[in-house]
């Protein structure tokens, strides 16, 4: 199966994004032995564009903002 244009121009496009924003529920919070925390979130299924950004920066460094949005749940 080939690679089609599109394709290849989306993949292109998806490593020049440089910051996403998502919803999410906050799902678990656990500290680990090595002293560092692992966070886990749940995030909506139409945030899987979001999902596929993010899941290409696996293992980088990131920079977070995390905002409480109650109003809004």
């Amino acid at each position: 199966m080939g690679v089609r244009k599109n394709d290849t121009e989306n993949e292109e496009h998806l490593e020049n994004i440089q910051a996403v924003e998502f919803r999410a529920e906050l799902r678990q919070v656990r500290t680990m032995v090595d002293g560092t925390v692992n966070i886990l979130l749940n995030l909506p299924e139409y945030c899987l564009p979001q999902v596929k950004v993010i899941l290409d920066w696996m293992n980088f460094d990131l920079r977070v903002m995390v905002e409480n949005d109650r109003q809004n749940s």
